[in-house]
């Protein structure tokens, strides 16, 4: 085989027959069935590794569609609950409580932003019982906003509540757990595509 060592590209078949016998003739079609056959299995190789590639992009937006919607959908949930809370204090009758003072007034945002806090910390345990990473950051974001604003209170109303100390002690512990969570995540040989792109967002 080693005199078939030639460029078959260049090879003139209209010379193939003066210049070589019958059998070195069926000896080159054996090696141009090979080599045929060789590009055509490089070719199935290549388009199915551009077709992988395309399915895990495919994928990987699919995924990421799915999870902006989620956000979306938390984002309501989060605001239908602050609303609830803004009117679950108010069924007095309102004809009789107006005016409303200043004092009155901070005071009730007070009491809405620890319940709202306290409820903040239960949402972040549960979505971390379920594996809801992404939920359970998304919550602890809105969390911190939360003590933000609490900590900007009158301080008549924050001695009123000691326990505040001990909810904001709890999210900031809530918070390690959250990150050692995505840690674990990120570090498992098992994660899958949309995992890594929960935890990435996380």
């Amino acid at each position: 085989m080693a005199k078939f060592n030639i460029n078959l590209i260049d090879l003139d078949v209209n010379k193939l027959f003066e210049e070589r016998s019958i059998d070195n003739i069926i000896q080159l079609e054996r090696l141009l069935d090979s080599e045929i056959e060789k590009k055509r299995n490089a070719l199935r190789s290549t388009v199915g590794d551009r077709y992988k590639d395309v399915l895990t992009a495919s994928d990987a937006i699919k995924s990421m569609k799915t999870i902006s919607q989620d956000i979306v959908d938390h984002i309501d949930k989060i605001t239908s609950t602050c609303g609830n809370l803004l009117l679950a204090p108010s069924n007095v009758d309102l004809k009789s409580s107006f005016p409303i003072g200043k004092n009155k007034l901070d005071e009730r945002t007070f009491v809405v932003q620890v319940r709202l806090a306290i409820f903040l910390n239960e949402q972040i345990w549960l979505a971390l019982d379920q594996e809801n990473n992404l939920d359970a950051a998304q919550y602890y974001s809105l969390a911190q906003y939360i003590h933000t604003g609490l900590g900007l209170s009158k301080k008549e109303f924050l001695d009123k509540i000691p326990y505040l100390e001990h909810i904001r002690n709890q999210k900031e512990s809530l918070k390690n757990r959250i990150f050692h969570k995505i840690t674990e995540k990120l570090e498992s040989v098992e994660t899958t595509a949309e995992c890594y792109e929960d935890a990435y967002s996380s």
